[in-house]
């Protein structure tokens, strides 16, 4: 796992959150970070996943996908970044329309009391 980490996220973000955490690696360990230099998540964009892997998704996952904990968006900021404002724009579509019934039933509960 941790050649996997160090092939797509880079051998040098490994070895600094070591060295800036001060972790003991084990020897037999050492190989395995090695000496990538990490690949852009760009290149994972496909012509089969382009319409879901847009610049906003790439942009979440690479926030999310930080190897210092320290540096890694946090969750609330996540749900504020621009991936989900579709859904944020559909939760507020939805909320204006359940409040637009509800007056709409109150103003017809009062002119039944009317009559």
């Amino acid at each position: 796992m941790l050649a996997k980490v160090a092939k797509v996220m880079g051998s040098e973000a490994i070895k600094d959150y070591i060295k800036k955490y001060n972790i003991p690696i084990k020897p037999r360990l050492q190989p395995l970070i090695g000496d990538y230099p990490g690949i852009s998540f760009n290149s994972f964009i496909k012509p089969r996943n382009r319409k879901k892997a847009n610049h906003d998704a790439v942009d979440l996952i690479q926030k999310m996908l930080v190897v210092d904990h320290a540096k890694r968006i946090l969750p609330r900021e996540a749900m504020q970044h621009p991936y989900f404002e579709p859904v944020r724009e559909t939760k507020r579509f939805e909320d204006m329309r359940r409040r637009a019934n509800e007056e709409l039933k109150r103003r017809r509960m009062a002119e039944n009391e009317k009559e």
